[in-house]
């Protein structure tokens, strides 16, 4: 399994959401819910509205450094942590196969 250590922000690889991840709105909270073989069996995975943003953005491919502008076009960040945040919400994602590296 990859490491799980924080991604590149130079990386110009493409990046998007795995299709066996389906996210959906159950009762009004968004869940993740894996409709493959995964880590995750059959539970649902119930996650935040940054999560829902980012995995929105990443559903078309994109590399880090587009969606690191995009997130900072869209949301202000006083306290200088968004970017850390996004590339470590990346590193676990692609740890778990959420989210997986286009090849060229």
């Amino acid at each position: 399994m990859p490491d799980k250590k924080l991604t590149d922000r130079n990386d110009p690889h493409r990046y998007r959401t795995n299709s066996d991840f389906i996210l959906r709105k159950i009762s009004g909270e968004a869940v993740l819910v894996p409709t493959g073989d995964s880590v995750f069996g059959n539970s649902m995975i119930s996650v935040n509205e940054t999560f829902t943003y980012l995995w929105e953005l990443f559903s078309e491919p994109v590399t880090i450094p587009e969606a690191l502008a995009k997130a900072k076009e869209d949301y202000e960040d006083p306290s200088g942590e968004m970017e850390a945040q996004i590339l470590q919400f990346i590193a676990e994602c692609v740890h778990y196969g959420m989210i997986l590296k286009e090849e060229e």
